[in-house]
């Protein structure tokens, strides 16, 4: 979503960013790395556990087991070629640095526990960008969407609503 609101604004009104980061420091790139050497050896079942262990709180593990094992189908039905693309993007991922010239307004939306795209890392993104808002979810991790969905159809909807 940053890349197409900064490479083509002309297309959009508004952008929103939801628990993802807009650059990665060197030890997060070393976690893909990390990551693409498992599931290249060992297919993507070898990095489904500790994903879902990211991705959802522990209350979420323990009280919500549906979606836990809906989520787990998702990471197990990616194939460990796309898997490992996708991530060797991710490691070049590099928006940060350009975000004081995004022409549209963006919502930032972080997970109170999110590990990945931590609430202070969204937070330093949202102050970097012109008119940006900034919302957390809380009770909810990296798939804030799944984990909390009310409170997050509420952010996501009022902002959509108030443009």
């Amino acid at each position: 979503a940053l890349g197409l609101g900064l490479d083509h604004p002309d297309r959009f009104n508004r952008v929103i960013c939801c628990c993802a980061r807009g650059d990665f420091p060197a030890a997060a790139i070393a976690m893909w790395d990390d990551r693409i050497k498992a599931v290249s050896e060992s297919g993507i079942a070898a990095i489904a556990d500790g994903t879902l262990n990211r991705w959802f709180t522990e209350v979420t593990h323990r009280s919500r087991p549906k979606i836990i094992d809906h989520a787990r189908s998702m990471v197990l039905s990616t194939s460990s070629m796309g898997y490992c693309g996708c991530a060797d993007a991710l490691r070049g991922l590099d928006y940060r640095r350009r975000l004081p010239a995004m022409r549209k307004r963006v919502l930032f939306v972080a997970g109170e526990h999110d590990l990945a795209a931590t609430p202070d890392a969204m937070r330093d993104m949202a102050d970097a960008t012109p008119d940006a808002l900034f919302k957390v979810i809380p009770a909810a991790a990296h798939i804030a969407n799944m984990e909390n969905p009310g409170h997050f159809n509420s952010v996501v909807s009022g902002f959509l609503a108030s443009h």
